[in-house]
C-alpha cells in the first residue's frame, strides 16, 4: 500500500468513526487484514474503532453500532484482552477491547479499569476477578501483587470459527436434542459463530442428535452414517472441526470441510503445516534440566487436580493443550499419576485423529492420504503437546524421568497413523 492510499484509508475510516458508522469503517479495514493479519496500519485502525464504539465514551444509539457478528470477528482477537482468572472454579476469560492509547503513553492514571496484568506473572485479569473489596485495589489472584495497567493485550479465545481461503464445500452441524433447529436459529447462529458461512454456498447439512454422544469418536461415527459419499472431490480435503453450546446448554458440533484444489501445489499446503507447526514449537520454553522437589502446596495438589480434570476433557482440545504445558512446568506433582494421565490423552487424542482421517476418507471415496486434518482444535495438538511435556520429563534423573522414558515408548507403539507418526518425530 502506498502512502497517498495509507492516508485514504484513514481519513475515510476516521470519518466514518466520527459519524457513528462504525460496521462500515471496520468494512474499510477488513480487506486489508485479510491480505495482511498482521498488517500494522490495519490492526491499529482497527483497534480504534473497537475502543470508540464499545468503549466508556461510545456514542449512544450510533446509526450503525457494533453487532456481535462484527465484535466476534476472529480477525480482532489480538486487540482483545482476556481474563485469565477462575470464578467459580471455571476459567473466566471475560474479554474487553484495549485501550489502544495505553501502550503510547509513558504515564497513565485509570479510574475504574476493566483490568490489569499482573507484574510478577505476567497474567491478566478483570476487575470481577482482581477487586480488593477493602481498598478497591486490583489484585492478582495468584500471587496477590497489585496489577498494572495493561500496555499490550493478551488476545482472547477465538469467538467465531477460523476464516480460510480455500472454498467451503460442506457444513455438517450435529445439534443436541431430537427435534432440529429451524432456519431463523440456524441463520442466527451461523451469523454468530461462523459468518462466512452465510456468505458462501456450501452443501449444509442439520441433524438432531439424542442422547448426545460421551465422545467425539463417536460422533465421528454418527457423522459418517449421516453424510452421503462423495466422488467429485478432485483436489485435499481440509476439515475444521468445532464444539459450542448455546445460552440453554445444548450442545453442537460444527464440521467445516474445505477442498483445496489439485493446481494450489503444495506451498499452500506447506503454509499450513507450517503455521500449525509453528504454534507448537513456542509451547514448553523452559528449563528442561529442572529437578522435582518433593513438598508441594495444598494449593498446588488443587490445581493439578484441575489441570487433569482439564487433560482428560474431549471437548475442549485448548483447554487440554494448556494443561498439558502447564504440567510440564511443575517441579513435583505429589501422589497424582500425572505421567499416566498424559499417556491417556495422548493415545486418545491420536485415535481421534485417526478416526478421523479414516472416516472422512470413507465418506469421500478417497484414500486417508488426501486427507489432510488441520481443524481449528486439531486433535494431533493434544498428542504432540502431552509427548513434548513426557520427552521434557524423561531428561530427570529420577523416577520420574524413567517412567516417561517408558511412557514414550507406550505412545509410540500405540500410534498407527503414519502422518501422525512423521508429525510428531515418532
Amino acid at each position: 500500500m502506498t502512502k497517498h492510499s495509507e492516508a485514504e484509508v484513514i481519513s475515510r475510516v476516521n470519518s466514518l468513526q466520527q459519524e457513528g458508522r462504525y460496521r462500515t469503517a471496520l468494512d474499510q479495514i477488513f480487506p486489508l487484514l485479510d491480505r495482511n493479519p498482521r498488517d500494522e496500519l490495519a490492526l491499529e485502525l482497527a483497534a480504534s474503532v473497537l475502543f470508540v464504539a464499545l468503549g466508556p465514551g461510545h456514542k449512544y444509539d450510533p446509526p450503525e453500532p457494533i453487532t456481535e457478528e462484527y465484535f466476534s470477528d476472529t480477525r480482532f482477537d489480538s486487540l482483545f484482552c482476556e481474563c485469565e482468572g477462575m470464578r467459580e472454579g471455571q476459567p473466566c476469560r471475560r474479554h474487553w477491547v484495549h485501550n489502544p492509547w495505553l501502550s503510547e503513553v509513558a504515564f497513565a492514571i485509570m479510574f475504574d479499569p476493566a483490568g490489569g496484568v499482573c507484574p510478577e506473572c505476567n497474567k491478566v485479569f478483570c476487575r470481577e476477578c482482581s477487586v480488593n473489596r477493602k481498598d478497591h485495589s486490583l489484585t492478582c489472584q495468584d500471587c496477590g501483587t497489585r496489577l498494572k495497567l495493561i500496555a499490550k493485550p493478551n488476545g482472547r479465545t477465538p469467538q467465531q470459527t477460523r476464516r480460510r481461503k480455500e472454498k467451503l464445500i460442506l457444513v455438517l452441524m450435529l445439534h443436541e436434542g431430537p427435534v432440529p433447529p429451524d432456519n431463523e436459529y440456524l441463520e442466527q447462529k451461523f451469523r454468530r459463530i461462523s459468518p462466512d458461512i452465510l456468505n458462501e454456498t456450501p452443501e449444509i447439512r442439520v441433524f438432531p442428535v439424542f442422547p448426545w454422544p460421551n465422545s467425539k469418536a463417536e460422533l465421528w461415527i454418527k457423522a459418517k452414517t449421516l453424510i452421503p459419499s462423495k466422488d467429485n472431490v478432485s483436489g485435499t480435503i481440509i476439515i475444521d472441526d468445532y464444539f459450542f453450546s448455546d445460552d440453554e446448554g445444548n450442545q453442537f458440533y460444527l464440521l467445516k470441510v474445505y477442498e483445496l484444489a489439485r493446481n494450489a501445489g503444495t506451498s499452500t499446503k506447506a503454509k499450513l503445516w507450517t503455521s500449525a507447526m509453528n504454534f507448537l514449537s513456542n509451547l514448553f520454553k523452559k528449563d528442561e534440566s529442572a529437578q522435582p522437589t518433593k513438598e508441594i502446596t495444598e494449593a498446588q495438589k488443587a490445581a493439578i487436580v484441575e489441570l487433569l480434570k482439564d487433560l482428560r476433557n474431549e471437548y475442549n482440545i485448548e483447554a487440554r493443550i494448556k494443561a498439558s504445558e502447564e504440567l510440564g512446568k511443575l517441579r513435583s506433582f505429589g501422589e497424582k499419576d500425572v505421567i499416566s494421565s498424559l499417556v491417556s490423552a495422548a493415545k486418545n487424542a491420536a485415535m481421534q485423529w485417526e478416526v478421523k482421517r479414516m472416516t472422512m476418507a470413507v465418506m469421500h471415496g478417497v484414500s486417508p492420504e488426501q486427507i489432510e486434518v488441520l481443524p481449528n482444535a486439531d486433535d494431533s495438538r493434544v498428542t504432540f503437546a502431552a509427548v513434548k511435556v513426557l520427552r521434557k520429563l524423561a531428561k530427570r534423573r529420577d523416577d520420574t524421568g524413567w517412567k516417561s522414558k517408558v511412557a514414550l515408548e507406550d505412545i509410540r507403539k500405540s500410534i498407527k497413523d503414519a502422518e501422525l507418526r512423521r508429525k510428531i518425530g515418532f
